[in-house]
This record gives structure tokens, sequence and C-alpha cells, in this order.
């Protein structure tokens, strides 16, 4: 039958199979549907040319709507108001083939199947000059759900909560930095910044980091205002494909990290089977995954092993690709990177008489500024509590000390003092430990001493001016005395005297 089918004259329009499996598909439908299934799509199929104005819009309406109708079930809706609105038949055929045409499949492939799908198809790209860039010209960093489970104390004995924040240098895809936590915030995007730095010695000639809030925070502007050369850096725009550090994250979770047997693949757009974890397998072996204080040594090995591939048509991997020699390097030193990795509060914070309270990535701390020899600074306290300050502090040496800086009339920040961790005190004897007692005697002191030293000052304020609670009291017994026509000079010869009269 192929081979007759095939000895056909030209001028019969018939389809030409290319050989036997496509012709034995053409047959099982033809038993299955009939003749009209496997006449070409252009003969007698109600032409799709039919399919305009009010017709075209209700055709395409329906078929944009997110329960996502076939296009059987479109055309018994049209069938059920066709006859009233004297609209002609059309086929499911003819329906198809309209709905197929890009200038349609546009418009309900943006609607059915949402902006992503739309874009893989349809979204125009910008093709990038790659041919003179260099290691390090270009740094971008991305974050999202790490795709591994870990052990955790919960019913299911098992999670996957931790997020992951990475660094890639944009020429050779090799990752400089990275962080994991529990959120993907502000600190988590500093520390993975911090390693990347320490780990090139350089700044990038761009920087380039996506919306999320921690980015966009007043914290992070700063830091990348002084990170890469002349200040360049920006934002991808969410949804488009302008990020490289989101495609090539792409690639380091499904060549890499999916590849791990505790990978749960969950990725947000999973569409297949071979995506997606073997859920049975993972729980069967859920006490041997590995705990959250393993991750940081689990990720190095699969930071190691992404950094020494490559991409199939590259020479040379990807550590060799950054460590090519290039005439365009700027170098960072020691005290560049120790003043830059601080972070500043965008807005200013008050010094409370218990000391300078800071919250970060949900955990709470409290300084106060000592002096010299380790005792709280009585002279700090009497120029700055209750006054408001700009808290600078490096994210991984919290617990050690914050540095605290006056804002100047013009802008500017002026520091002030280095705040410690608060000392905490114990007040169970039995639990003390060395000279804990001393120390705290000592801190309690400190509300006395400041109490006289106040009291001496405002004494000191009286004697100079004679203006006093008990003077007050003579001027208005005076005031009274006299129905308020006391003569002025007297009235301030009584101010001057009235305290003193009292002895």
């Amino acid at each position: 039958m192929l081979e007759a089918i095939g000895n056909l004259p030209e001028t019969w329009l018939h389809t030409r199979y290319k050989n036997v499996i496509s012709f034995k598909r053409a047959i099982h439908k033809y038993e299955e549907e009939g003749y009209s299934s496997i006449v070409s799509g252009k003969w007698m199929n109600s032409n799709p040319s039919k399919i305009v104005d009010e017709v075209a819009d209700f055709v395409l309406s329906q078929y944009c709507l997110p329960v996502k109708y076939t296009i059987s079930e479109v055309l018994k809706i049209y069938e059920s108001v066709r006859e009233a609105k004297g609209w002609k038949s059309l086929s499911e055929r003819a329906v198809g083939a309209w709905l197929d045409k890009t200038e349609q499949k546009r418009i309900w492939m943006l609607a059915r199947d949402g902006k992503d799908e739309y874009m893989k198809h349809f979204g125009h790209t910008v093709t990038r000059n790659r041919s003179e860039w260099f290691p390090n010209a270009w740094w971008a960093i991305d974050g999202t759900k790490l795709d591994l489970v870990h052990f955790a104390n919960n019913k299911q004995k098992m999670a996957a909560e931790l997020k992951i924040n990475v660094v890639f240098d944009v020429y050779s895809e090799k990752i400089i930095g990275w962080d994991i936590a529990y959120s993907e915030n502000h600190a988590s995007h500093f520390r993975a910044v911090k390693m990347a730095v320490g780990e090139s010695g350089c700044r990038p000639f761009l920087f380039t980091y996506d919306k999320q809030s921690g980015h966009t925070s007043g914290k992070m502007q700063n830091l990348y205002d002084r990170l890469p050369v002349n200040g360049h850096h920006y934002s991808h725009k969410v949804g488009r494909k302008s990020s490289p550090a989101e495609q090539i994250f792409n690639r380091l979770q499904q060549q890499v990290i999916s590849k791990m047997w505790f990978s749960d693949k969950q990725g947000i757009k999973v569409r297949t089977a071979t995506n997606k974890p073997n859920t049975d397998f993972i729980v069967e072996y859920k006490t041997a995954l590995p705990t959250v204080d393993q991750f940081n040594k689990i990720f190095q090995a699969l930071v190691n092993k992404w950094n020494s591939g490559k991409q199939e048509d590259w020479e040379y991997n990807r550590i060799e690709m950054y460590n090519q020699e290039t005439e365009h390097r700027e170098e960072i030193d020691i005290m560049d990177q120790l003043s830059m990795f601080w972070i500043d509060e965008t807005k200013v914070k008050k010094y409370y008489a218990h000391g300078m309270p800071l919250t970060v990535e949900g955990k709470d701390y409290i300084y106060e500024v000592y002096d010299e020899t380790n005792n709280i600074d009585l002279e700090f306290r009497r120029k700055w509590v209750g006054e408001s300050l700009i808290v600078r502090y490096d994210p991984e040496r919290l617990d050690e000390f914050i540095g605290l800086y006056e804002l100047t009339a013009n802008g500017e920040k002026r520091f002030v003092a280095y705040a410690q961790s608060k000392r905490m005190h114990e007040s169970i004897p039995v639990l003390m430990k060395g000279n804990s007692k001393a120390l705290l005697l000592q801190d309690i002191e400190v509300r006395d001493a400041e109490l006289k030293r106040d009291q001496e000052a405002y004494e000191r304020l009286i004697n100079r001016t004679g203006i006093s609670r008990e003077s007050l009291i003579e001027e208005q017994e005076l005031m009274v005395k006299f129905q308020g026509h006391l003569p002025k000079e007297e009235q301030m010869e009584t101010d001057r005297t009235g305290f003193y009269s009292k002895f």
C-alpha cells in the first residue's frame, strides 16, 4: 500500500508517507477516526478564513481561559450559541489550524500557560559580544532554594529548608563565593560576596543581581556602590532572560546538585518524571541523610566538581578559564576588604540606657560601650544615651562588636565609638565563676555613680546661676506678698541671695 501511494500521480494531492511507521500510524488513525482524519488539513476543512471578527474573538477568548479547554470543548461551547448568533459551523481541524497561527498563539499561550512559557517561545533576547570578555569582568549573584534534603528534627525526620546564594564569574562560570542559610536575606548575600572578594582578591568591573529585597536594601546597595570598579552595578528585571547567574545556576542544579541521591529536584518549573525525585527511595534511606551542619562541606565538594568541569565546546575547564592572564584586573588589598565589608544600618538607632539593641536575621543582639579598662564608659553614656546613631557591623562578627557613628548635618558619618557585646551577669551565687561577682557589682555601681555625677553637676549649675528650686519658692512667696508688684531690681537681688538665706 505504501508503495502504491508513492506511485500515485503528483496531481493527486495525497500525503506521501516517508516510512512504514508513519504509514501504519495513519492507518490506525483512519480505523479509529475515519477517513477525514487522514485527509490534508487544507482540503475541505471548514476553512480557517471563516474564523474572523466576532467568531474569532469568541473562540480565542474561550481558549485563553486558564481552565484550559480543549479544542473539542471550545467547539461544544461555540455550538451552544452558534445558531442564536447566526454564525457558521466550524470543524475541529479548522479551529486547531487557526489557533496554531502565531498571531493567535502569542495571545493564548500568554493567557493559558503564563509568562514563562510565553517567553520561551516568543521572548526576544539580546546577543552579547563575549569575544573580549575576561576573568572578573562581570560577577553575578543568584539565590534560590537548595534542592537537597537534610535530616531534620521533625515528624518526618527530613526537610529541604535551606537557601543558597552563589556568586559566579560570568566569563568562566566559576563559583567564587557562596553562602547557605535558612533565608535569602541581605546577610546571606553579604557573606557570599565577601567570600568572592576573598577568593578573587580583586574587584569586578560589573556586578549584577535580581530584584530580591535583600539586594535592593540600603545596606547592600551601599556595599554594591563600593564593590565594583567605578560602582557599576544593577538589578535584572523580573522575568527577563538577561540574568547570566540564573542561567548558569539552572545548569548547576541540573548537572551537579540534582545528581546527589538526596536531591529533591524540586525546582519551581519541574515538569517531567526525569526531573522529579524518587521520594520512596529518599524516605527509605532518610536515616542516612546529612545534617544541616554537614552541608557546607557537601556544597564545597559540589562547587569543586562544577569548577573543574566545562562546557562541551570549551577547551579549558572553569578554573583554567578563570585563571587566564588579563591586563584588566583591579586588585583589592586587605585593608580595602576590611573597610568594605561593614554594613551600615540605613536608619539611625537610639542608644538606650541599657545599651544599643540590634536585630540581624531575626536574632537579637545588645551592645554596650566600654572604656580601655573594660569598664562601662561613663563619659560616652553622659553624651550619647538617648541619642540616635548609625550602627555599622560585620555580620560575621556580631557576637563581638559594632561601630557607632554620628550622622552630621551634611549627611556625613562621624565615628563615635566601638560597642562590644554587652556583658551578661549571673545572679545566682552558686553559678558565678571567677570574678563574675566583682564585675556584677561594678556594673551595678554605674547607676549610682551616674546619679551622683549628674546631681553634682546640677549643684554646680545652681552655684553659677543662683537659680534653684528654693529661689523659685522665695520668688513666688514675694510675688504673693507684694501682690505681683515686686520691683525688678529687688526681684533680681532676691534671686541672687534667696538660696543662701536659707542657711
